[in-house]
């Protein structure tokens, strides 16, 4: 049976008395899935006399020192706060490679903290045995700073504004509607504010891959299905579109808050207006809005409106064409007959 040896370390906060993994050992045991989570917080949020738990830390997320994928036990000694972007990227690479090395066969992980909050890690060291060797170092990985606001830099913006001017315009022109390109695939449904990528990407595919290249979004192309997820590609242009309406931010296109890089909470989501998984909702750009963490999780299966009033179900970043490039917004509710008084009115 594997084994999992904790060291701890008393601390004081806000006048209550927490512990603090400072060391994790374990033999590996590899599993083909990663078992279920259960509802179980950190060490270092419960406190040792009332048992009482403290909220999570802002924008973390619950991470397990060694992976359950690695044969880690889900206990409240295996987590600690991680930022919801360093345990979904830099962490997981780690616990990833370790995984894929048959050679390795125990781990250890010395995990040091901040000075305030003292129950914040800073950095997380890693040592690995092969065999019956000795540990040696593996990596070592500070925690990444809080989450901030995202940020990009563009070629050439005055390019991406006139692309998108000319693709807003051509919309209206002749009276293009995305879904009704595919009318034998997908039924007609309320556009969202992305619907003029449909148009470079279907009638305009070069200047659509210029639109790209002055974003450094990646040129790939991809087939319009029911059901379908955004691709990686797809999802980097909406998050730069967004940003480049919203006065350089990545705002939610429900309520307009500046979404941040690596939050638990308000990372930024690309979501299907209509559902994905309920109602086979397609991977169109029309079909795409942008939400923080928190509301894409609360949403579930449900599609737009479900769980809004329905003045709220869209929050355009851009409601005209001379919105290109401005830190303007505008909210509308986008049916077909509304959309030329709306949003490219």
């Amino acid at each position: 049976m594997p084994n999992f040896l904790a060291s701890r370390q008393p601390f004081m906060i806000d006048g209550h008395t927490r512990q603090r993994v400072t060391m994790a050992t374990f033999t590996i045991e590899r599993k083909k899935k990663s078992p279920a989570r259960g509802a179980i917080a950190p060490l270092v949020l419960i406190d040792l006399v009332t048992r009482a738990v403290a909220p999570d830390l802002e924008h973390t997320v619950g991470g397990h020192i060694i992976g359950l994928k690695l044969g880690g036990p889900d206990t409240s000694e295996n987590l600690v706060p991680m930022y919801a972007g360093f345990n979904g990227t830099t962490y997981k690479r780690i616990e990833t490679e370790i995984y894929d090395d048959p050679t390795i066969s125990d781990m250890k992980v010395i995990v040091s903290y901040r000075c305030l909050p003292p129950n914040m890690p800073s950095q997380f060291t890693v040592y690995v045995k092969r065999g019956g060797g000795p540990f040696q170092l593996y990596a070592a990985l500070p925690m990444m700073e809080e989450p901030a606001p995202i940020r990009y830099t563009f070629h050439d913006r005055d390019e991406v504004s006139r692309i998108i001017r000319l693709a807003q315009r051509k919309i209206l022109e002749d009276e293009w509607i995305a879904f009704k390109e595919s009318q034998s695939v997908f039924e007609k449904i309320n556009a969202g504010p992305y619907e003029f990528l449909d148009y470079l990407y279907v009638k305009k595919r070069s200047a659509y891959f210029v639109l790209c290249y002055h974003l450094g979004v990646e040129t790939t192309q991809f087939s319009i299905v029911k059901g379908m997820d955004f691709d990686d590609a797809q999802i980097d242009m909406i998050k730069k579109i967004n940003w480049f309406f919203s006065g350089d931010f990545v705002r939610s296109d429900h309520d307009r808050t500046v979404l941040l890089e690596g939050s638990s909470t308000l990372s930024p989501h690309i979501d299907h207006m209509r559902a994905k998984t309920t109602a086979s909702g397609p991977n169109l750009f029309s079909n795409a809005r942008v939400t923080s963490a928190i509301q894409n999780m609360s949403k579930g299966t449900k599609r737009i409106g479900d769980h809004l009033p329905e003045s709220e179900t869209v929050a355009s970043p851009a409601s005209s064409v001379a919105l290109v490039g401005t830190s303007s917004s505008a909210s509308s509710t986008m049916d077909a007959d509304s959309r030329k008084k709306s949003k490219y009115g």
